[in-house]
């Protein structure tokens, strides 16, 4: 025959768990929350292969390709206007050798917030070092799958920086050896306020045609 006791005890037990159960299931309820997408500037190599890659991208639920580009003037406007958070761009843009670069250059300066990832069709370290060196987050070689590559998206959306431990290699080696170069205004060397800027963009990476628009010089300016 049961006490009162053991009554008592058993309805204080039911009674301390109610409120974790109550808690428990209010936690399985509660909504995670969405992160917004992550928007996407595209421009590679040419506008076919652009458009591809846009639609490949706007597939996954993660990402908006805000647009694509292969000339400069289209790209900035598309930057200027849809707020892209990450570019990606291959060093050949339009049948230009290294206009991705260009753009990848003055992007740095103009829209510090986009982070860029650059598409390499080549494994050649140099490619892989100018890349870092003119601010890029990410390089990723196009022979890849494309799975990986929203996997790279993310992560330089996230701040983090993508490479192969190879292409970390190359960025380590050109670091040991580099030597900083700074514009001089010395004694030896009389440099005016104007010529000056036009070095130092020179340095940051910038062509010709990009360090004349931002200081705009005329067209038949020389500057090297």
């Amino acid at each position: 025959m049961g006490t009162g006791f053991e009554a008592l005890e058993g309805s204080l037990q039911k009674t301390d768990e109610a409120p974790s159960n109550q808690s428990r299931r209010k936690t399985l309820l509660r909504p995670t929350g969405s992160r917004r997408p992550i928007r996407v500037l595209v421009a590679n190599r040419t506008a076919i292969e652009s458009e591809l890659l846009v639609d490949s991208i706007g597939k996954d639920r993660r990402f908006v390709a805000v647009g694509w580009g292969v000339r400069y003037a289209d790209l900035e406007n598309l930057a200027l206007n849809q707020t892209p958070d990450v570019l990606l761009i291959t060093p050949k843009l339009d049948d230009q050798p290294n206009a991705g670069f260009d753009v990848l250059a003055d992007f740095r300066i103009s829209y510090p917030a986009v982070k860029t990832v650059v598409l390499l069709e080549s494994h050649d370290s140099e490619f892989v070092v100018h890349s870092f060196r003119l601010g890029a987050r990410g390089v990723f070689s196009k022979d890849l799958p494309l799975k990986l590559l929203t996997k790279c998206i993310t992560r330089v959306f996230e701040g983090q920086i993508w490479a192969t431990n190879e292409q970390f290699g190359f960025v380590m080696e050109a670091l040991a050896f580099a030597r900083n170069v700074h514009p001089c205004r010395g004694d030896n060397v009389k440099l005016s306020a104007r010529e000056y800027e036009v070095v130092k963009s020179l340095a940051d990476g910038l062509s010709n045609e990009r360090t004349a628009k931002r200081l705009k010089l005329g067209r038949n300016t020389n500057i090297g």
